[in-house]
Formats: C-alpha cells, structure tokens, sequence
C-alpha cells in the first residue's frame, strides 16, 4: 500500500505557517521599535555630552578668570607691602 505523500495546502502547515509570518512580523516591528529606542537614547547621549563640554568650556573660562583674579589680589597685596 502506498502512502499519500503531504502537500504543502494542509490546514497544519497554513496555520503554521501563518504563525511564522506573525511571529516574523512582530519581531520585524520590536526590531524597529528598538532601532528608534536607540537612536533616540544616541542622540540623548550626544546632547548630554555636547552640554558637558559647553560646561567644562564655561568651568574652564571661570577658573581662567579666577586665577587671574587671585594673580592680581597677590600682585596688588604685594605692591601695597612694598610700598609701606
């Protein structure tokens, strides 16, 4: 007796296969939604670093200015020493 052989339009492998297509699907769309996630949390990053070195500049223009201010306050103290 021979065996029939399966053919490829069995209710099975539709429904398996519409399963997959789903499945592919919404890994398609949770691939996509995580790539936004992560651009957005990239250009987060760069704004957070481009505010730090805006900071570090403004750290550094404060800390310039200071020393200069203490330069003085010490150039002008030891004037006024020399001059009594």
């Amino acid at each position: 007796m021979e065996t029939a052989e399966p053919d490829d339009t069995t209710p099975g492998d539709s429904a398996a296969e519409s399963i997959r297509g789903y499945i592919t699907a919404m890994n398609d769309g949770i691939a996509a939604r995580f790539d936004g996630l992560e651009a957005k949390v990239d250009e987060g990053f760069a704004a957070v670093n481009s505010r730090i070195d805006g900071l570090a500049a403004e750290v550094g223009g404060v800390k310039a200015t200071t020393d200069a201010l203490f330069d003085a306050t010490a150039d002008n103290t030891r004037k006024l020493r020399e001059r009594d």
